[in-house]
């Protein structure tokens, strides 16, 4: 060995470092949406006979989750349903139409709407799909009794049948 050589030191490989402190942030993420979650996906929490419906207005939000209601108002005027990535199935087949014309107001994101009607109403669609498709398999036997579905579907879907 010369003079102007030095022992080299030994070369370790990159190992990270890994302390309790870095996974926390983590952990309290995944607890704040398991909460979210659960607290938006009530409907396993509720029982059938609080999915049944007998007022004449009604509003129903999914978030990430699923709603589903049975209609069996003998005055109905209409509804509010918003869906952001979750389902709704809204089923009106029990429900009378207080005077001529009924309206349910939609606005679906990323999710799907299925929507049952009695034979006797005629439905009117002024739905406005974006990325997504709305589905009219209703067959009337017009009665006079019209439902209106207005609002927008982006990238999602709705169904409307008997």
């Amino acid at each position: 060995m010369t003079n102007q050589e030095s022992p080299r030191p030994e070369q370790r490989a990159y190992e990270p470092r890994r302390t309790a402190g870095s996974l926390t942030p983590g952990m309290i993420l995944i607890i704040i949406a398991a909460v979210i979650f659960f607290v938006a996906n009530d409907r396993y929490l509720t029982k059938a006979a609080d999915r049944k419906i007998t007022k004449s207005n009604f509003s129903a939000n999914a978030f990430l989750s699923g709603v589903e209601q049975e209609i069996h108002s003998s005055e109905f005027r209409g509804a509010d349903v918003s869906v952001f990535m979750g389902g709704a199935d809204l089923d009106l087949r029990n429900a009378s139409i207080e005077g001529d014309e009924a309206r349910i107001d939609l606005s679906v994101t990323m999710g799907g709407v299925e929507i049952r009607v009695p034979r006797d109403w005629t439905v009117v669609n002024r739905l406005t799909p974006v990325l997504g498709g709305v589905e009219n398999h209703t067959r009337s036997t017009g009665s006079g009794k019209r439902l209106v579905i207005a609002g927008s579907v982006v990238m999602g879907g709705v169904e409307i049948k008997n």
